[in-house]
């Protein structure tokens, strides 16, 4: 049901003018309302019990506008979801962002063997979105399918810009070229040690001389 589920940890605490992966800039940050998670739980847990096969139709959460123009491009809408698991299985779950009225995509995210209890915190990003001309824009958000979940806490933020790398990317990306380096490095030494050691062994062998320890 919830196919391409994807588990983030907590990401690196930043301030808020701070850049982060998601962009450069965050211009909007919001909470989705607590009688929206209740709904959205609500009906999560009647689908877990079997009363119902998929989610009704929900209440779709709208943000306050925001002004967008073509020097802040790409915007990016990042949903930060805290929540529990309501029976021992997987937990995910999939949102559908909007742009003014405009459905985006997004990937959905979710953590398998979930233990009730236990808090998760999950991280999914949209992709970026260009504005071609200055314009104000209404964040949106839709749940639209969700399973073993019971949402505490979630949270929008709408980015710009361009987003920052970490510091840890560029390793990982060069780490597998730098470990073969390595490897075929202390590889040559070996051979090449050994390769003297054969050339010496053979001429104390022609000169009649004991080899040496």
């Amino acid at each position: 049901m919830l196919a391409g589920l994807f588990f983030m940890a907590a990401p690196v605490v930043r301030g808020e003018g701070e850049p982060s992966p998601h962009g450069k800039t965050m211009v909007r940050s919001y909470e989705l309302p607590a009688h929206l998670l209740d709904q959205y739980n609500a009906a999560v847990e009647s689908q877990q019990a079997g009363k119902t096969n998929a989610l009704t139709p929900l209440e779709a959460w709208a943000g306050t506008e925001f002004s967008a123009n073509r020097n802040g491009n790409p915007y990016t809408l990042v949903v930060k979801v805290l929540a529990s698991a309501v029976e021992d299985e997987d937990l995910g779950v999939r949102w559908q962002p909007a742009w003014s009225g405009s459905p985006g995509t997004m990937p959905g995210m979710g953590v398998p063997g979930a233990r009730p209890g236990q808090l998760f915190q999950m991280v999914v990003a949209s992709g970026p979105e260009e504005v071609v001309a200055d314009r104000l824009i209404v964040p949106g958000l839709v749940l639209a399918a969700a399973k073993n979940i019971r949402m505490e806490r979630v949270r929008v933020e709408i980015w710009s810009g361009v987003g920052t790398a970490s510091w840890v990317d560029p390793l990982l990306e060069w780490w597998p070229l730098f470990t073969g380096i390595v490897v075929w490095t202390l590889l040559l030494i070996f051979l090449q040690r050994e390769r003297k050691k054969t050339r010496r062994t053979g001429h104390e062998a022609a000169s009649g001389e004991p080899p040496e320890n």
